[in-house]
């Protein structure tokens, strides 16, 4: 999709598994601990084509034979909706009871200023 936050001459891919096509086009770095490929920043080399899509310069990809279609199935998240959902609900909490804590301190501060300038 075309997203404007992404610089001129950038490139945004998501990367789903080691053995996608578009691994094919970046280096083959993987994470020394996650064994994931390199997500942040890695050199990719792509030509547009005269029908306007972008290929690798040696042309198309080749086809992956095991590659199939599954119906039915969806892409799993590595987001839980409700852990983020409570985490967020905590937060907010989180918030009010100190917002509230300062409110309490500025009062109790307006109180005993009041009390010093009375007996002063």
């Amino acid at each position: 999709r075309a997203d404007a936050g992404t610089p001129r001459g950038a490139v945004f891919v998501a990367f789903a598994y080691y053995e996608a096509a578009i691994n094919k086009l970046t280096n083959a770095a993987l994470d020394p601990f996650a064994k994931i490929p390199e997500f942040k920043y890695c050199a990719v080399r792509l030509t547009r084509g005269e029908d306007g899509l972008f290929r690798a310069p040696e042309g198309d990809l080749p086809a992956d034979a095991t590659a199939r279609i599954q119906s039915s199935a969806l892409e799993g998240s590595n987001v839980s909706p409700v852990e983020t959902m409570v985490a967020m609900i905590a937060a907010a909490r989180q918030f009010e009871t100190q917002m509230k804590m300062l409110q309490t301190a500025e009062a109790n501060e307006k109180a005993s200023s009041q009390l010093l300038s009375l007996n002063g």
